[in-house]
């Protein structure tokens, strides 16, 4: 601890508790009078308890009651402050120089007692000019302040002082608290930084996408102009995850992240969406058929190959886009048409870019619906099977039959295989249709051969899906 009162430094002086002065000898000895020497000896005594602790001693004037450095002491100073594992120091109200530190200061820092009974508070801080704003405020009322700090070494931290008004040995002062917050604001920019970054590209994410999307459509209020949204998917990228590894599907999607960003502007935005979806934020363009020209050109980028741990990987995309000049469109709601548009590109199987249209929006909501109804169709008794004869060229026997499923919707009738099938196998339903029908063809042929019909084959169709399995046979 370094205590400074204005004295010089080093000399031993002690005042008497009425204000009056009492003199010692500059070598520490003790007074003569009674009342004072008493006085003295335990000013002597706690001298040598705090250079004992390895601290400077006080630096005591006229101007200081001996009983008000003695009961401060006493009263618990060295707990509440010189031990205290928080760096802490008192401050001249007035002159704004250090009265005292801690230990924890001390260690923090790195400077020596002396150091700081040297120092100004201006020295340590990253923006000295608020030092002074600071002091005034601290000397009236409790402040906190978020600032940095320059070490003895030259390392900056980032700290957050509080402070407040203080009557330190009879004069006014100011106690500021140091709370070194470095490692803390370091964790909230990586956790900031972290919910905005794609893990696999390092760039940014569905939610940074989605911010800055928002944003464009807040600057079309102030300047009129057109903005785009395409979403972009990789064709195939199951089959190079799954025939490859995810190590080589993770550099596929780093690859398309790079090759996207360099084929758009500089104030352009590219993320990872989910999965192979990349969102590309294009701003400031023409319209929409600038759009879908950017998007075109996008897609040409992508027939030179990507160059692998496993080899040349050549994949296309599906690309699809919308346009807006509104600025009352909502971010999540364009990059959901845009992705509807996408879907509908890849389902041509053209390789080219599909602008929305709001048909697509209609479908999608009869698909889902398609789907929900579809889950629970055959619970509810809604499917069927119908079987085709297979006709001899010679003599027309009936020698077979093949099993075709039928769904009967409740309100919208027979629908059709081709509506249902594939839509089936996208949602995880055809293994139980297929198995569904299985069992309904196989109860079929036991009462054929019962009423003496045992020579007729049944075939059953098999989903694709259902051939990779590797239980199929005993399924069967």
């Amino acid at each position: 601890m370094v205590t400074r009162h204005g004295g010089a430094r080093g000399q031993p002086l002690a005042g008497g508790g009425e204000g009056q002065r009492v003199s010692g000898g500059a070598d520490g000895s003790s007074p003569t009078s009674g009342r004072t020497s008493r006085a003295w000896s335990r000013a002597l005594g706690l001298r040598r308890r705090l250079e004992a602790a390895g601290l400077p001693a006080p630096i005591l004037d006229s101007a200081t009651s001996l009983d008000a450095v003695l009961g401060w002491v006493e009263d618990g100073f060295r707990g509440l402050f010189v031990e205290n594992p928080q760096p802490m120091w008192v401050l001249d109200a007035e002159t704004g120089g250090f009265i005292a530190v801690n230990r924890a200061a001390i260690a923090e820092y790195g400077y020596t007692a002396d150091d700081f009974a040297d120092l100004s508070p201006a020295a340590l801080r990253h923006d000295p000019g608020l030092t002074a704003a600071q002091l005034a405020l601290a000397r009236v009322q409790r402040s906190k302040l978020a600032t940095r700090h320059r070490r003895k070494d030259g390392r900056l931290i980032d700290v957050e002082v509080s402070a407040g008004p203080l009557d330190f040995l009879g004069r006014r002062a100011v106690l500021s608290v140091i709370h070194n917050v470095t490692e803390r604001n370091r964790l909230e920019r990586q956790l900031r930084n972290g919910g905005f970054r794609d893990p696999v590209t390092g760039g940014p994410n569905r939610a940074l996408f989605l911010e800055r999307v928002t944003h464009a459509l807040v600057r079309l209020r102030r300047h009129h102009g057109t903005i785009a949204v395409l979403v972009c998917s990789i064709n195939g990228f199951a089959d190079v995850r799954n025939g490859l590894g995810y190590t080589i599907g993770d550099i596929l999607l780093q690859e398309v992240a790079t090759r996207l960003a360099t084929a758009v502007r500089p104030g352009d935005t590219v993320a990872r969406l989910v999965g192979d979806e990349f969102g590309v934020l294009l701003e400031d363009i023409g319209g929409r058929d600038h759009a879908i020209e950017l998007a075109e050109r996008l897609s040409g980028d992508f027939s030179a190959p990507f160059e692998t741990m496993a080899g040349e990987l050549t994949v296309r995309m599906s690309v699809g886009v919308i346009a807006t000049s509104a600025p009352q469109a909502d971010a999540g709601e364009l990059v959901r048409a845009a992705a509807l548009a996408m879907h509908a590109a890849s389902a041509t199987g053209r390789g080219e870019p599909v602008a929305f249209t709001p048909g697509m929006d209609a479908s999608a909501t009869e698909r889902l619906r398609l789907a929900q109804d579809l889950h629970q169709a055959i619970a509810r008794d809604q499917l069927r099977v119908v079987f085709q004869p297979l006709v001899a060229l010679r003599g027309g026997a009936i020698v077979g039959c093949e099993a075709l499923v039928r769904w009967e919707h409740p309100n919208r009738g027979e629908i059709p295989p081709d509506a249902f099938i594939k839509l089936a196998e996208e949602n995880g339903d055809i293994f139980a249709i297929d198995t569904w029908v299985l069992m309904t063809a196989c109860a079929q042929i036991a009462e054929w051969r019962e009423v003496g019909l045992g020579d007729l084959s049944v075939s059953v169709n098999c989903s694709g899906r259902d051939l990779g399995r590797g239980d199929l046979v005993d399924h069967v």
